[in-house]
């Protein structure tokens, strides 16, 4: 299994690597780049090669898409549990309904349900777009990082278990830091990891 990072709509080179490497299954952490004006690309692909949403993927377009695994969730055969979703810093200059969309990130009641999976489940590795708000704080030197709903949410989650690795995006930076038991892992835009390889 592959994780791969932000794709912003470079669909060619998305395609193109998943052939150059040979990469039979992969999940892609969100930003796909689907719904925005100029990426309104629908059409289905292998569904071993799936994917979440990000804060720059249009909510209502992606969801009738069949590789997208769904706003939150938990696959018991790879032992992950995802969740989609993620705060725009920049939605002031963009427009709502054609590059910005109000539920970006899950409600309120969506993390509430999500928190109670993990904790059923308590998945080996967690795969969100963006982080939890102290991972991100100590990862990036952000001390100052503005809270939102995501990272805030996924900061509880974290407080609560901790599972052996969390994987996100959003950033746009390849980083890794381990925190306690736990080995956080940024990836850049069209980063490719070899869950095997860790």
């Amino acid at each position: 299994m592959h994780i791969i990072g932000d794709i912003h709509g470079k669909f060619d080179k998305y395609f193109g690597a998943l052939k150059y490497f040979n990469i039979e299954s992969s999940i892609q952490i969100g930003d796909m780049g689907i719904g925005f004006p100029k990426h309104r690309f629908l059409e289905k692909w292998n569904l071993n090669h799936r994917f979440i949403r990000g804060n720059h993927d249009n909510p209502e377009i992606i969801k009738n898409h069949p590789n997208f695994l769904g706003d939150f969730g938990f696959l018991q055969k790879e032992n992950i549990y995802y969740i989609s979703g993620g705060y725009s810093i920049d939605y002031k200059q963009r427009t709502i309904g054609y590059d910005w969309w109000k539920d970006e990130e899950l409600s309120k009641e969506n993390f509430k349900i999500v928190k109670s999976e993990i904790s059923k489940h308590k998945p080996k590795i967690i795969i969100s777009h963006d982080g939890p708000l102290s991972v991100i704080k100590k990862m990036f030197s952000y001390p100052n990082y503005f809270q939102n709903k995501t990272t805030v949410n996924l900061d509880v989650i974290l407080s609560k278990f901790q599972p052996e690795m969390w994987i996100f995006g959003h950033h746009h930076r390849s980083t890794q830091l381990k925190i306690n038991n736990t080995l956080f892992i940024c990836l850049q835009e069209l980063e490719i990891l070899n869950l095997k390889g860790n």
